[in-house]
């Protein structure tokens, strides 16, 4: 959520979208926006914690997929603009 934040404070005029990629399988978790507040709210459900303090754990990550679902999600923006995609992954053993 800090990232959410000081990429808005770095880059006011930007949209921002997050893509979840796990189990396989990649699903847009936010659309392209520029309202800070629905990354953060999605992105704290995605870290939902049960009530034996557990994370939700994800299956294997799929860069293909993931990359496919964000280069979808990035084509129909104007060609003048600049598109990212940024891939932070995380696992406990490889």
């Amino acid at each position: 959520q800090e990232f959410v934040q000081e990429f808005y404070d770095q880059n006011p005029l930007s949209h921002l979208g997050f893509v979840l990629a796990r189990n396989g399988e990649a699903e847009i978790l936010t659309q392209l926006s520029s309202s800070s507040k629905t990354h953060k709210l999605a992105l704290a459900s995605v870290v939902d914690v049960s009530g034996n303090g557990h994370k939700r754990q994800g299956g294997e990550f799929s860069l293909q997929n993931g990359l496919e679902v964000a280069g979808r999600s990035l084509g129909h923006q104007p060609r003048h603009g600049s598109r990212e995609v940024v891939i932070v992954c995380g696992a406990l053993s490889t």
